[in-house]
């Protein structure tokens, strides 16, 4: 920051330094407070200063020592630094001792996006917090804040964040963030004993107990974790650890390892500190917070990290400094995965400028879904756009297209970006035509335009969607009954064509036996030996005959009712079949949209091989750990899917095992597809057991294939 007075640059620039150089502990604050400048703008324009540059460090160190030594520092530094403090509590320990609209600084700091859903959380509590000191009433903005940040830690599955923000519905006393949370705050006498706690920590004089009394090395860098070397260390002359058997100097000094495997462990957080980019892995980049991946130089990153770290900087909003990232490479450099994970971020974000730039920085690479679209049109060609996708979605419809839901659903997705009050009332009348698969993604749009409007929870959308949902499961009974009414009659002919060949054979040989009698060449039966009580054998051959004929006459009968209810049967199981076939043409089975633009690619990762789904077994489900995680990280109603889909699998459900297909690059795993982008991963074994493998986003297939 340019200072007028060469005197207050240099002054600023001390401060920094000192406060870096500091250790976090309460001593060592407490003389760093007391060297602090006298005058409290030039300390301001310090703590400025280090947030601006996201040195995480200097801003804490400054801004603890200066309140331990009692300085006025006005609430606004929180606006970029609560995100740099070392520990989130700190943020209620220290936030109502600021000057100035508390509330507004950290619902600043909570929008930037830079802090993480657990910062987020007491950020949004230690305002309702000064709110309530203030006994001012939240403004409405706030208010649906709170709300989206509730509705984002549910649907990503995070029960302490969601504990923690129980305090905030019970200090808002706003019905709609308690039935976000499903949490029955009135009752709920253990969150009184907590909100205490909380509020003595947020008042009480002795805060500078959550400092630590001794230094922590490297609480800021990253808690003192050990990290792993790319390479073992080895002199310059000594055999190089490659294994390419020339020294070390002539072949791998000051290079780092292509596959960044890191397996030798020894550089704690204090040696990586000055190039950590050198570093790096996966798993690392993914635990760094955004000051930190923010601090990294772009032109040191490896490039199979580099798209990594952009995805992780726009997740924080950092979007400038995800852009620099990528232009110190090239787009081919960059996996398809990253890409889309950059532009979905980006939409998220909804910076149409970042948007534009990456679609002209990799525009062979990059390709917008009808709602990113939207949002870089102008505002007076989006009502355009979604009259002709309109248009378009009927049309579909009406020849019978299956992906006429998703283009339905393309348009309420659209129509929130455009104009979320308008757009609200379109999602709904898409939602019933949009496909079980859209409609959860969908709800969670009208839920954001609603909060975003400060509208209440009562959302007509859900009684829409469990409508469908019903229909869905009554159209799948009834096609369950008839297929039971197919069986059965199929079993009535059967049984009647056993029933008519036994009766054909009986009369054949009573027929055969009135022949023989009638022409004379039957053998008589043999004379009874009281010869004085038999019959006459003329009255008795007479009287066999009669009852020969008249046992024909009921063979014959029997046999005509039996061909009578034979076709009753046959007219059944007709009548049946032809329920069933249009009953499969009115109905289109619920992963119909693949056939869509949209999952087209989906065919990649199966080898288009169904398996037998007519007659699946009763499985026993078997959850992964893998697979358990999954659940807990992924949105609520994703997981809902899943488990409902584990459920419909083990019990062998024809209905969803047609969708079924094999990996590619490992036959042994089936796949299903689950509430649109997510798939579930299982596999089948002895025993007829169901191993619920993993449950993931299409776009991380070929890593998790990888």
């Amino acid at each position: 920051m340019p200072f007028p007075d060469p005197a207050s640059a240099e002054a600023v620039s001390a401060m920094l330094k000192d406060a870096a150089a500091t250790d976090y502990s309460r001593r060592a604050l407490r003389a760093l407070g007391g060297t602090l400048h006298s005058d409290d703008s030039i300390l301001i324009a310090a703590l400025d200063e280090a947030a601006a540059v996201r040195h995480a460090k200097s801003f804490s160190h400054l801004y603890l020592a200066a309140l331990l030594a009692g300085r006025r520092i006005p609430a606004r530094v929180l606006e970029w630094g609560a995100a740099l403090l070392p520990e989130r509590m700190l943020i209620v320990h220290t936030a109502l001792r600021l000057e100035g609209n508390v509330a507004e600084a950290l619902a600043a700091a909570v929008r930037s996006g830079r802090m993480g859903y657990e910062r987020e959380a007491t950020a949004i509590v230690a305002a309702w917090l000064d709110y309530d000191c203030r006994g001012v009433p939240a403004p409405p903005d706030f208010l649906a804040l709170t709300r989206g940040i509730c509705r984002e830690v549910m649907r990503t599955g995070l029960p302490l964040v969601r504990s923690f923000l129980c305090l905030a519905a019970k200090l808002s006393g706003d019905p709609v963030v308690a039935k976000i949370l499903n949490a029955d705050i009135g009752r709920d006498r253990a969150l009184d004993g907590i909100l205490s706690e909380v509020r003595r920590c947020a008042e009480r004089p002795d805060w500078e107990n959550a400092i630590p009394a001794h230094p922590v090395a490297g609480a800021i860098l990253g808690g003192g974790a050990t990290l792993k070397r790319a390479l073992p260390k080895a002199g310059r002359n000594d055999p190089c650890p490659c294994g390419s058997g020339r020294k070390f100097k002539q072949c791998c000094e000051g290079k780092t390892s292509a596959g960044d495997q890191y397996q030798v462990e020894g550089v704690v957080v204090s040696e990586a500190a000055a190039h950590p980019e050198l570093l790096l892995t996966s798993q690392r980049v993914h635990e760094m917070r955004s000051y930190e991946l923010y601090a990294l130089n772009p032109q040191l990153l490896l490039p199979q990290l580099a798209g990594e770290v952009a995805i992780r900087l726009a997740r924080f909003r950092e979007i400038s400094r995800a852009i620099e990232v990528l232009q110190a490479f090239n787009p081919a450099q960059l996996s398809a995965n990253a890409l889309d994970e950059i532009v979905f971020e980006f939409y998220q974000a909804k910076d149409a400028g970042a948007l534009r730039w990456l679609v002209a920085w990799a525009p062979d690479s990059v390709s917008l879904s009808f709602d990113m679209e939207v949002l870089l049109a102008n505002p007076s060609e989006r009502m355009q756009m979604l009259q002709s996708r309109a248009r378009d979605a009927f049309e579909a419809d009406r020849s019978g297209d299956p992906s006429a839901s998703v283009m339905f659903c393309d348009i309420g997705h659209a129509a929130v970006v455009a104009d979320p009050a308008l757009g609200i009332l379109i999602a709904r009348g898409v939602l019933p035509v949009s496909g079980w698969i859209n409609q959860p993604t969908l709800l969670e749009d009208i839920e954001d335009a609603r909060d975003l409007l400060g509208l209440d929870d009562n959302e007509p959308g859900y009684e829409i969607t469990e409508a469908a949902d019903q229909a869905t499961i009554d159209q799948e009974r009834h096609a369950i009954d008839l297929e039971k009414v197919r069986a059965e009659t199929t079993s009535r002919v059967t049984q009647r064509d056993a029933e008519i060949q036994r009766l054909r054979a009986q009369i054949d040989a009573r027929q055969e036996t009135l022949a023989k009698r009638e022409d004379g060449t039957e053998t008589p039966n043999p004379v009874p030996r009281d010869e004085s009580t038999a019959p006459d054998p003329a009255t008795r051959d007479l009287s066999e005959t009669r009852e020969l004929r008249d046992h024909l006459r009921r063979l014959k009968e029997n046999l005509k009712v039996e061909h009578e209810e034979r076709n009753r049967a046959l007219r059944d199981l007709r009548a049946a079949r032809d329920q069933l076939r249009r009953a499969a043409r009115e109905t289109p089975e619920p992963p119909a949209p693949e056939t869509s633009a949209s999952t087209q690619a989906d065919d990649d990762d199966s080898s288009g091989i169904g398996v037998e789904w007519e007659r699946q077994p009763l499985r026993i489900p078997d959850y992964t750990a893998a697979f358990r995680e999954s659940l807990r990280k992924h949105p609520r109603p994703a997981s809902a899917a899943a488990l409902a889909a584990a459920g419909r699998l083990a019990g062998g459900d024809p209905s969803i095992w047609k969708t079924v297909r094999a990996l590619k690059l490992r036959p042994g795993t089936l796949r299903v597809r689950i509430a649109g982008d997510y798939r579930l991963l299982f596999e089948t074994g002895p025993a007829d057991s169901l191993r619920l493998v993993d449950f993931i986003l299409r776009r991380d297939l070929d890593r998790w294939l990888a």
